[in-house]
């Protein structure tokens, strides 16, 4: 429900529809002014790792992969549609338009290396998505991302309990998501607000040892 309320679409038919559905709630009726300064402005990613049960740091890694390449999906298409309608007055945080078609070109062949290569590590995956939310930012109207990971200590917690895994696969695997946590959450400018939810509070599972700004809820 948060990412919905959130993000944007290029649809107008789908965002009216949202809007519709939310202006019958008590969010919309109590709190106008903070239903009209955040509903769908934000690029979301949204990522589901209940079903991850990696065996192998191969595994942990494609699993994550496709979670990132299905996560983009959205804001690859807005790119599409945003390329169609370049506007003079309407640059954002570019200089120009040949400045943002060429930051729009570069994210858009990033993309198609980056989704066939499922080898790819956690940094790299983590680094992938946030050069897409720096794009983001600095397009018309752009404003950080919004990140929501459902129980992100899943494939963790199950490589660690796992029997018949090798100790040095368990902390391979346990590094992949940890370096994607890592390179995501602390210190991207671009991010808007990141939420995680699984069973261990985040200062807890280690995922982000030296992120002091979490709040845990």
């Amino acid at each position: 429900m948060l990412a919905l309320f959130l993000s944007m679409n290029t649809s107008t038919t789908t965002l009216a529809n949202r809007c519709r559905r939310f202006e019958q709630s008590d969010l919309y009726r109590q709190h106008e002014t903070f239903f009209n300064d955040h509903f769908a402005k934000y690029p979301v990613f949204s990522m589901d790792f209940s079903h991850s049960l990696p065996s192998t740091a191969e595994a942990a890694t494609s699993i994550l992969w496709g979670n990132v390449i299905s996560a983009c999906k959205g804001s690859m298409e807005y790119f599409d549609t945003l390329a169609n309608t370049f506007q003079e007055g309407n640059l954002g945080r570019f200089a120009s338009i040949g400045d943002m078609k060429l930051a729009i070109r570069g994210i858009q062949e990033a993309h198609e290396k980056f989704r066939t290569d499922s080898s790819i590590t956690g940094s790299g995956c983590g680094g992938f998505l946030k050069a897409l939310m720096e794009v983001l930012y600095n397009c018309p109207g752009g404003q950080g991302s919004v990140v929501t990971i459902d129980e992100y200590d899943k494939p963790i917690f199950y490589a660690l309990h796992e029997l018949g895994i090798s100790e040095e696969a368990r902390e391979d695997i346990a590094n992949v998501y940890s370096q994607f946590y890592t390179t995501i959450f602390k210190n991207n400018l671009y991010l808007r607000l990141g939420l995680m939810v699984g069973v261990f509070k985040v200062p807890l599972s280690g995922v982000l040892s030296e992120e002091n700004s979490a709040n845990v809820f």
